[in-house]
């Protein structure tokens, strides 16, 4: 299973709330942990009923844990927040099977088995353990870990307090290159020959007791730039000839003993038992999966094709009857539909393997945030179809699809992908057999959304009902692409053969400058260039086209006109 956004942001607050231990605002929240503040009052009304968090309104109201956080475990948040915590439906409720093979079923016994180790692992994991300090805990508020692979002659850094040591091992050209940098730039000068004498390569191995050997010296680290200032530390080496590892640590707080090395010992052993189990089990899961798999595909195929035919308006009207009585469709009810896109900027309908993944991933969490709606998606394009409630206005909704697309948009940038997220809405209509003007209104919202960026100026503009186009509907009625060309001025027209012909920036600096209520400075600002250029480039518009910016109805045609012309350009 894959947990969702949602119960990241729950983990993140009841963390949070049990570092602090007092009452935290919703401000407060959304500031540190970067949640939409609209977005926090829906999680955290399911940690209280879960008696996780209290709540208390008011001027100084807000947040607070509810629960000591040693005995609040992950597994407790965890479970508020999603559905079923079960890996396979035959799990969802205790010795239930799909198919009655419980006693026979190799592959219910093998999820059952998973299952409980997922179960139990998140239950050992305590609120506590996560809040505490970590690695500085154990090792100290200054510490370095170098592993040295005694037989490559290789070297890497495990963990540091410092980000720059990592990138100096990088540079460094042999691990004495690195002992003998570290110390020069971290350790009091008077201190330097002593540590390289002890954690020199060719001295590793000096002095070995069973093929092994500790030591330990104490000197002065650094922890400011000027050198002034610093603090008591240990350096020390443990090594290991039978594993080929020598481990060098620099740290102000007591480390035990060849800790370091059992660890991972007992982790390599426990990395290959894990490897073994999983793929056992995924041999076992193989044939088990298949079928339903195969199945459930088919469901969402025959669901997908549904709500295309209905939406396209494909169906006749008793075709159409059937096809809603199976979604649980009414034509008394009120609908609408919602288009989103996820188009990846620059990218003209060529999709890669992974681009295709990041919209099912997408359509993942938006069925996790609307599980009531309709979801179909096809290809980049994902539609919703959602029953409105009488009790929301069109503003309200309009808002509640701006904090949805803030959360997407989020959890994009969380995953590091250029994917530029836009929602179209349609208008509300009665019964299902007039859902094909609400997805055509959708598509159209979607279609024109850089053409509202240009006139609003906001760039991030991503959210727009079809109804606020206002008389961009009109133009967007229109099929036949010579009838808009009509209403584009021709002093306009002349300007933009001249800017195709010379390469200019007219057109720019004329969108510019209507833009700014045709103030130069203003114009000047925002293009980054001097006052007089914009004096001269308007000078050259006037000449060319003969615009009169004098005359409001001028400009407001020569206005409408740019708009119509990247209209042009969208259509094409």
């Amino acid at each position: 299973m894959q947990l969702t956004s949602t119960t990241d942001y729950a983990i993140r607050i009841v963390c949070y709330l049990a570092a602090q231990r007092q009452m935290i605002s919703t401000s407060e929240l959304s500031q540190k942990l970067s949640i939409p503040s609209s977005y926090i009052p829906k999680i955290t009304k399911k940690l209280k009923q879960a008696g996780i968090i209290k709540a208390c309104e008011g001027i100084n109201g807000g947040y607070q844990i509810a629960k000591q956080p040693e005995n609040l475990s992950l597994r407790d948040v965890i479970s508020c927040t999603e559905s079923t915590m079960a890996i396979s439906r035959c799990l969802e409720k205790e010795g239930g099977c799909s198919r009655n093979y419980i006693y026979c079923c190799k592959v219910h016994q093998i999820l059952l088995d998973l299952q409980n180790i997922y179960n139990n692992r998140l239950e050992s994991v305590k609120i506590s353990d996560i809040i505490r300090p970590g690695k500085d805990e154990y090792f100290g508020r200054f510490y370095v870990v170098i592993k040295v692979n005694l037989r490559e002659k290789n070297y890497e850094c495990i963990y540091s307090n410092n980000h720059d040591v990592y990138e100096q091992v990088k540079t460094a050209e042999s691990y004495d290159d690195f002992i003998k940098k570290y110390a020069e730039k971290y350790i009091c000068e008077a201190d330097w020959v002593n540590v390289q004498k002890c954690l020199a390569g060719e001295n590793l191995t000096e002095r070995l007791v069973d093929g092994c050997v500790e030591e330990e010296i104490f000197c002065r680290g650094i922890i400011e730039n000027n050198g002034t200032s610093y603090v008591w530390i240990k350096a020390r080496k443990y090594v290991d000839v039978t594993e080929n590892t020598a481990i060098i640590t620099f740290h102000n707080a007591k480390v035990i003993p060849n800790t370091i090395v059992t660890m991972e010992q007992e982790l390599r052993k426990k990395e290959q038992d894990v490897c073994e189990e999983i793929e056992n089990a995924t041999i076992n899961l193989q044939y088990g999966f298949l079928s339903e798999f195969a199945q459930d595909e088919e469901k969402k195929t025959y669901q997908r094709d549904i709500i295309h035919n209905i939406l396209n308006g494909l169906l006749s009207s008793k075709e159409m009857t059937e096809a809603a009585a199976q979604l649980g469709m009414k034509e008394s009810d009120t609908y609408r539909v919602v288009d989103f896109h996820t188009i990846k900027k620059n990218v003209q309908r060529k999709y890669t393997k992974e681009q295709l993944h990041e919209v099912g991933v997408i359509v993942g969490e938006l069925t996790y945030l609307l599980p009531d709606a309709l979801i179909y998606r096809n290809m980049d394009q994902i539609v919703m179809i959602q029953q409105v409630d009488s009790n929301q206005t069109e503003l309200e909704y309009q808002k509640e699809m701006e904090e949805v697309e803030d959360v997407i948009q989020r959890s994009i940038l969380y995953r590091k992908k250029d994917t530029d997220f836009q929602i179209g809405i349609g208008k509300s209509v009665e019964g299902y057999q007039r859902l094909k003007e609400s997805y055509h209104e959708a598509s159209r919202a979607i279609k024109y959304i850089d053409i509202i960026r240009l006139v609003t100026g906001d760039k991030n503009k991503s959210v727009v009902h079809y109804s606020n186009l206002g008389f961009f509907q009109i133009f967007g009625e229109i099929d036949d692409v010579t009838e808009l060309e009509r209403y584009i001025p021709e002093t306009l027209k002349k300007l933009y053969l001249y800017d195709d012909e010379h390469k200019g920036e007219l057109i720019t600096t004329l969108q510019m400058y209507l833009r700014n209520n045709q103030s130069i400075k203003k114009t000047a600002g925002a293009m980054f260039v001097h006052y007089r250029t914009i004096s001269y480039r308007l000078e050259k518009i006037k000449q060319i086209s003969g615009i009169n910016f004098d005359n409001a109805n001028e400009v407001l045609a020569v206005s409408n006109g740019l708009i119509i012309y990247k209209m042009l350009k969208e259509i094409e």
